[in-house]
């Protein structure tokens, strides 16, 4: 019965986001992170940003395998991840707006983010920009628009 339940979580997580409308701001980002932890390739985010973001990366369909060629995943705030220690921190909801952080250990590397969301009619919470910080280096959607707009 609980292999059974896993099974449905990760089928849900991976295969039906798309079609998938988030109900509250953790469970976009649970849902987005157990794909990671379980190994599971993302081959379009567009399920999980929102549309002005999805448009401001020019209508692309960006994957796991574009980030890496980038050199780096703001999900996780490397090439490669190894997560572990995942906690979501929600911080406020007001409305069609929410602000919630997450933090983790990606291969002993502390790694925090902060996730502004927003609510949209047909597809529910989705991430509208993200911060985040490992050790030194700091990242954010805008610096990964700008690494689109300039990449082959």
């Amino acid at each position: 019965m609980r292999i059974t339940a896993i099974f449905a979580v990760l089928a849900t997580a991976t295969s039906g986001a798309s079609a998938q409308q988030f109900d509250t701001p953790s469970d976009l980002l649970r849902t987005l992170y157990l794909s990671y932890i379980s190994g599971v390739e993302i081959h379009d985010f567009s399920a999980y940003f929102s549309d002005d973001l999805t448009q401001k990366l020019n209508g692309q369909r960006i994957g796991q395998a574009e980030l890496r060629a980038l050199g780096v995943d703001p999900i996780t705030g490397g090439k490669d991840w190894q997560i572990s220690s995942f906690e979501i921190h929600p911080l406020s909801e007001a409305g069609r707006s929410a602000d919630v952080d997450v933090s983790f250990v990606n291969f002993r590397q502390p790694v925090s983010l902060s996730f502004e969301l927003v609510w949209e009619p047909v597809h529910g919470w989705q991430i509208d920009h993200i911060t985040g910080r490992a050790g030194d280096v700091e990242w954010c959607t805008r610096d990964v628009i700008s690494l689109t707009q300039t990449s082959p």
